[in-house]
């Protein structure tokens, strides 16, 4: 059964999903960030903007992923790290198919209960 909350952060440190979708702040702002999480099979996915959840929820909605190398050219200027991008830093695990489908099916019951949530406040 996945488990999904919500929890306020003092920073929202390094994010998997890097920048996207993330709100744009000063720097002098100090006001705690609001995180939702999503566990399920054994892993915790964290995420700081709903546009986050989608782009992970359209990602584990396929069934086969095209190839994630990246060409020469790009890796000519940088380390491996720098060019990782956030879905190949998620347990291998996750992507098989009963595993998948669990992940989806949590996922889009955090997607709901946010956008509820989102349609509450407006």
């Amino acid at each position: 059964m996945a488990a999904v909350s919500k929890r306020l952060v003092e920073h929202s440190g390094l994010a998997l999903m890097g920048n996207l979708g993330r709100e744009v702040r000063s720097e002098h702002d100090f006001r705690p960030y609001e995180v939702w999480e999503v566990k399920v099979c054994s892993f915790t996915f964290t995420f700081t903007s709903i546009d986050q959840l989608n782009a992970c929820l359209d990602y584990y909605g396929q069934k086969i992923h095209p190839s994630s190398m990246l060409p020469a050219a790009q890796m000519a200027s940088a380390d491996h790290w720098e060019l990782q991008r956030w879905f190949e830093r998620l347990p291998m695990y996750l992507l098989e198919e009963p595993k998948r489908r669990k992940v989806v099916q949590a996922l889009t019951s955090a997607r709901k209960k946010w956008q509820g949530e989102l349609s509450e406040r407006n």
